[in-house]
This record gives C-alpha cells, structure tokens and sequence, in this order.
C-alpha cells in the first residue's frame, strides 16, 4: 500500500468526540497530524460512519470544556478505526 500522507503522525492517547449527522460517538485518538488523525471510535454500527462524510472531531470527552473543534471528512473506516483528513 502506497503512504499516502504528508506530515508526521504523533501517537496520542487523547478521549475525542466525533460529531456526524447530529450524533456524537466517543473514541480515543490514536494518532494526530497537521493533516488528520486516526480515531478508535466505540460505535456499534461503524456504516453509520461512511467513508467520505463530513464530520467534527471535538478533542475532548466533556461537552463543558472543548479545547478544540476540527472539520473534516472520513477517509477510511475500518474495524472501529476511522481515519479523518482536517478541511481548512
């Protein structure tokens, strides 16, 4: 498979929030770039979550704090795991 990224990832450990049709779904971040992050998301039907939808990743698990809100789109999903590239 070809590596289709332009920056460095850094591994992280941090509790997120995807936002997508109206629907929350809590994860974990695996892995964070300039360009996008790789989520482990704990959602039972990962369809809900297809591959080229347009979604927010709140970094952080508590809605009364959210340091940062990202847009993006979803370029993969696979076995809980989503991969988001950031619009800006």
């Amino acid at each position: 498979m070809s590596e289709k990224r332009t920056s460095q990832r850094v591994e992280c450990s941090s509790n997120c929030q995807l936002s997508l049709n109206g629907n929350i779904y809590r994860g974990i971040i695996e892995n964070l770039s300039t360009s996008g992050a790789l989520l482990k998301v704990a959602a039972k039907k990962l369809f809900e979550l297809p591959q080229g939808s347009q979604c927010s990743l709140i970094i952080s698990d508590d809605p009364l704090f959210i340091p940062g809100v990202f847009s993006g789109n979803i370029v993969h999903n696979c076995s809980s795991r989503i991969g988001i590239k950031f619009q800006f």
